[in-house]
């Protein structure tokens, strides 16, 4: 009978709850860290992913201006209309308005040079760079360097 209570004594003392098989402070900590750890990496990357959406916006916009200066082509036979004669941006007329002010959302800047028979839209995307688009269908980056502009690069109705 004395066995029988020394033994639920040793087994009592085994238990989980009461032998230290728990997470230290310590390893709590390295968990906690490493989490945090991860948490900055995911939010770097969907950061850098939002610039480039940005970018890919602006670049689709652009191309959603040629088309619709290809159909104001076909309606009126000219080209007339693209740009706004004031100053050298985008026409604030049907569609161009629109794209404009969708593309100014988008952090982009939009220059524009045009004649009866040809254009050249031009607009400011991030790391100093611009995206140009024209008449002929041609559609690329452009890398600027300092102090050139977007708007000071586009001197014809070509992309440069």
């Amino acid at each position: 009978m004395f066995d029988f209570f020394l033994k639920k004594k040793k087994s009592r003392e085994l238990s989980p709850a009461k032998s230290g098989t728990g997470f230290t402070l310590i390893e709590l900590l390295v968990v906690i860290a490493v989490i945090g750890l991860m948490t900055v990496i995911v939010l770097v990357a969907l950061g850098d992913n939002k610039k480039r959406a940005k970018e890919t916006t602006i670049k689709s916009s652009l191309i959603e201006v040629v088309k619709s200066a290809e159909f104001l082509r076909i309606s009126v036979a000219s080209y007339d209309g693209v740009c706004d004669p004031a100053d050298i941006t985008l026409s604030s007329d049907g569609n161009f308005g629109k794209l404009k002010l969708y593309i100014a959302s988008q952090g982009g800047t939009v220059s524009c040079n045009s004649t009866d028979e040809a254009f050249a839209v031009i607009s400011t995307i991030m790391d100093n760079s611009c995206w140009c688009a024209d008449w002929e269908g041609s559609s690329k980056k452009i890398e600027l360097t300092p102090p050139e502009t977007c708007e000071s690069i586009l001197i014809s109705t070509t992309c440069p």
